[in-house]
């Protein structure tokens, strides 16, 4: 996957555009799930462009009408998320920073949090974030694979999100996952 971004950002396709469309797409999943309008909507973003997709999605789901809270487990994030961040805060948006808040008062939680790229154990304020999501009675929804999951051999961490739905993007990738549904989208 990493290479195929690579080789779609040499093409001329931006970092910037690919996170549009991942957010754009989880708009479709919704509607594809059948979760309506009224849903309170938690979008908890890391720091990488897993975030950016999750910010973006946050934003074309307050334009869509979805009550919005977005946690930041970091606020140094990667510029292209930082874009998005700065959309959403042009727009109002509720932000927080993540520290050890439950999760329980809302009906989806988004998780957007640690992508492909995932090195070694979850650990630290991340942890504490992937059990609160996990704790919470909220559907989950994992941007491309769930926070925890290794994309190249589908080991997982623990802990890891247990996500009900997994919207995944481009390619499908690895997962031992058996009650999650996987969503595939090609957005190039």
């Amino acid at each position: 996957m990493a290479k195929l971004d690579e080789k779609a950002v040499a093409s001329g396709l931006e970092i910037r555009q690919m996170m549009e469309l991942a957010g754009w797409h989880m708009i479709q999943l919704l509607a594809r799930l059948e979760l309506g309008d009224t849903n309170k909507i938690a979008v908890v973003v890391g720091k990488g462009n897993k975030g950016g997709d999750g910010l973006s999605a946050a934003r074309h789901l307050l334009n869509y009408g979805h009550q919005v809270d977005i946690f930041l487990l970091e606020r140094e994030i990667s510029p292209d998320a930082q874009h998005h961040l700065e959309l959403l805060q042009k727009m109002s948006a509720n932000i927080a920073d993540y520290t050890d808040q439950s999760l329980d008062e809302y009906t989806v939680i988004i998780d957007s949090l640690i992508g492909y790229r995932l090195q070694g154990e979850i650990t630290g304020n991340y942890a504490v974030a992937v059990n609160a999501i996990n704790n919470s009675p909220a559907r989950t929804i994992a941007y491309d694979l769930p926070t925890g999951v290794f994309a190249s051999n589908g080991q997982v961490t623990t802990p890891a999100v247990k996500a009900d739905c997994t919207l995944m993007l481009a390619l499908a990738k690895k997962q031992l996952a058996t009650k999650t549904w996987i969503i595939l989208v090609k957005s190039f």
